[in-house]
């Protein structure tokens, strides 16, 4: 594909050196604006050239003081300035053009070979710099996907918006298979053959994938090799075509395909960028896949830490709502629980500090013991007192490990007894539209010598709906406003008189606190129980 003509903007108010410029650059790889004063200068810029040829005299705005405006604005820096004058010609004036901002300065008579070298030249340094910026613009955006998917969308996205690349796909090697899967493409149809495709198949993607070798072609050269492929290639658009391979610190994950609509082949230029752009894919997909490697760790861990499913309750509907944030790469340290003692059932929140391996057994710790403890010790409180036994027991007070948790003692009466420490109270969303709150009784577990933990009662009526939930739906935050507790108390006074189920309840609040903050990176857990 032959490049694109460069834009060179000529600012001077002389006809006769416009002429005798434009025929100067009068050449395929030139296409020449012009303009007759600064003013008009000013506002051909702002349409981005390549390339300015600036006169120094010109009628309204000199042009030293042209240069220093263009070199000013944040959107017209960028532009290469060739400066040229008949009548400043000395040293001093090539100094003060240099340092306002010209990035070259010619003085006449001057030689056309001259002229269009140096136009060349400052062509040539502002690719390179635009190389640079479209990959570290590039590099950003991929910095910021977290998953194999997000970086190949991020990468098709890019090679069709500025390489001109009429279609991406990707293909990852699927080690266990020995195969190349297809992974992206922005294709509207791919050929079901083509969507596996064997490592040791002799196609262009194939060969790429498995030598690291880059190839370049279009379609007469696919038909010398793949002739099978020319017409699902013509029927995709044909034109020409690389096949780039994604290599990221000697490991092999894959190749790239393009497709460009021209039959003339990719510039030299055009075919480092790809490279580079592969190159970034790749450790971008390396650096994903180990995210994605670590998060399921976590997330599996995390899943073994919470119950299996929740339990039916005679006389009520139960849910529960558990969020590690998007973000997550450790195990978090919220967690909830439900089981039966007797006639009578026991709700179970908390939230341990910290995250990660320390947190998961913490987790682990006060899950098991107030299992244990609820079969022999009467009130919530008692269960309480004892997983602060345990933490200190396991990790000693200087550890400066603690948790936060809620017991909830629920009899089929309705009858509600609990203790809360150091956490946040439950709430109970009265049908009739009130919100009464079961305060928190004693301080966080696992720091200090003597605690005080004390139980409090209530009742649910039908219709009434108890809520649990950790810190993380309340410090929920946009900037410093937290989504707090009496935005929450505001959503529950409404649940209760629109009749919302458990699960609704919980997705409610969940969805509210999302919204406020805009995010899902923090951990979060909610229980409901609605008392039917």
């Amino acid at each position: 594909m032959t490049p694109a003509p460069a834009t060179v903007l000529v600012v001077d108010d002389s006809p006769e050196n416009r002429y005798a410029i434009r025929r100067y650059l009068a050449r395929p790889e030139f296409d020449v604006w012009e303009a007759e004063t600064g003013t008009q200068g000013l506002e051909l810029a702002a349409r981005d050239p390549d390339l300015i040829v600036l006169d120094v005299h010109l009628p309204d705005i000199n042009g030293f003081d042209v240069c220093r405006r263009l070199k000013e604005d944040e959107s017209t820096r960028h532009i290469p300035v060739l400066q040229r004058s008949q009548s400043h010609v000395d040293d001093a004036a090539r100094v003060y053009g240099l340092e306002s901002g010209a990035d070259a300065y010619l003085t006449e008579p001057v030689d056309p070979s001259v002229l269009v070298a140096t136009a060349r030249a400052l062509l040539r340094v502002r690719r390179a710099e635009n190389r640079l910026r479209l990959l570290s613009e590039i590099g950003v955006a991929l910095s910021q996907a977290l998953t194999r998917v997000e970086v190949v969308r991020a990468v098709a996205d890019a090679l069709r918006a500025h390489l001109g690349a009429r279609d991406a796909t990707l293909w990852l090697w699927d080690e266990s298979r020995r195969w190349l899967q297809l992974a992206h493409t922005t294709l509207p149809q791919v050929e079901p053959r083509l969507a596996a495709l064997p490592f040791d198949a002799e196609m262009p993607i194939a060969h790429a994938a498995r030598t690291g070798e880059a190839s370049f072609g279009d379609e007469q050269a696919l038909a010398r090799t793949n002739p099978e492929l020319v017409e699902v290639f013509r029927g995709n658009g044909g034109g020409s075509w690389a096949a780039v391979p994604l290599v990221a610190y000697g490991n092999r994950l894959g190749a790239l395909a393009v497709a460009f609509g021209g039959e003339e082949p990719l510039p030299d230029a055009d075919r480092n960028l790809l490279a580079a752009l592969a190159q970034q894919c790749a450790q971008a997909l390396e650096r994903a896949g180990l995210y994605e490697h670590q998060h399921h760790i976590a997330t599996t861990l995390q899943d073994g830490l919470l119950p299996r499913s929740l339990p039916e309750i005679p006389g009520a509907e139960l849910a529960a709502r558990y969020n590690a944030g998007a973000r997550a790469m450790d195990v978090g340290g919220d967690f909830y629980d439900v089981f039966p003692r007797g006639e009578d059932w026991l709700m179970v929140i908390g939230d341990v500090c910290g995250r990660g391996a320390e947190a998961a057994a913490l987790t682990g710790l006060a899950r098991h013991t107030i299992r244990a403890q609820a079969q022999h010790r009467e009130s919530p409180s008692d269960i309480l007192f004892a997983l602060h036994d345990a933490i200190v027991a396991e990790v000693g007070r200087e550890a400066s490990r603690f948790v936060t948790a809620g017991c909830v003692l629920l009899r089929p009466d309705g009858t509600v007894t609990a203790a809360f420490a150091g956490h946040p109270p439950g709430l109970i969303a009265r049908a009739s539209g009130e919100v009464d709150e079961l305060p928190t009784t004693g301080p966080l577990l696992g720091l200090l010598e003597h605690l005080r933990i004390t139980d409090v009662e209530a009742q649910l009526h039908p219709g009434d709906a108890l809520v649990l939930y950790t810190d993380g739906v309340t410090e929920a935050r946009r900037g410093r406003d937290l989504f707090g507790e009496e935005r929450l108390a505001a959503l529950l006074a409404e649940a209760g008189p629109r009749g919302l189920s458990a699960g609704e309840i919980a997705d409610s609040i969940g969805a509210a606190a999302t919204a406020h903050a805009g995010t899902t990176e923090d951990d979060t857990a909610i229980l409901v129980l609605r008392h039917q």
